[in-house]
C-alpha cells in the first residue's frame, strides 16, 4: 500500500505521466537488481544461463510484457482514481479469489478466517463511504 500512496503523491506533486513514472521505477528497479546480483556474485551466472538457454529469453520477454501491461493498468488506476481506489480493487480481487477458491477447488476457510475476511471487506466499504461523504461535504 506504500507504493500506491507514493505514486499518488508523485503524480500530484510532479505531474508525471503514467509512462514516465513507469520508466523511472523500472530503471531504478533494474539498477538495484543488477547491483544486488553483482554483490551476491550471481550476475555472471545469470547472464551465462540466459545466453545458453534461448528459450529463457522468450519466456522472460512474455513475462515482462504481461508485467508491463499489469503495471500500466495499476499505475493508470492510481493516477486517475487514487491509491484508495486501487487498494479497494486489489482487496476485492483477493476476496473474490478466496471465495472462488473455496467454491471451485473445495478449499475451506475456518469460521474465524471468514469472519476476518468479512471484517476487512466491511472496513473497506465503510472507509469508501466515509471518504465519499467527506468529499461531498467539502
Amino acid at each position: 500500500s506504500f507504493t500506491s500512496t507514493l505514486q499518488e503523491y508523485l503524480f500530484r506533486v510532479y505531474d508525471l505521466s503514467v509512462v514516465n513514472q513507469m520508466l523511472h521505477v523500472n530503471i531504478t528497479s533494474s539498477i538495484v537488481s543488477l547491483i544486488i546480483m553483482a554483490m551476491l556474485g550471481q550476475l555472471e551466472s545469470a547472464f551465462s544461463f540466459a545466453w545458453n538457454s534461448p528459450q529463457v529469453l522468450i519466456d522472460t520477454s512474455l513475462l515482462s510484457l504481461s508485467a508491463v501491461c499489469a503495471q500500466y493498468a495499476i499505475t493508470h488506476t492510481v493516477r486517475k482514481f487514487g491509491a484508495l481506489t486501487y487498494v479497494t480493487i486489489m482487496t476485492v480481487r483477493q476476496i473474490i479469489s478466496v471465495v472462488l477458491s473455496n467454491v471451485v477447488f473445495g478449499h475451506h476457510l475456518t469460521a474465524l478466517q471468514w469472519a476476518c475476511s468479512i471484517m476487512v471487506f466491511m472496513a473497506l466499504v465503510f472507509q469508501r463511504a466515509y471518504s465519499q461523504r467527506n468529499a461531498a461535504s467539502a
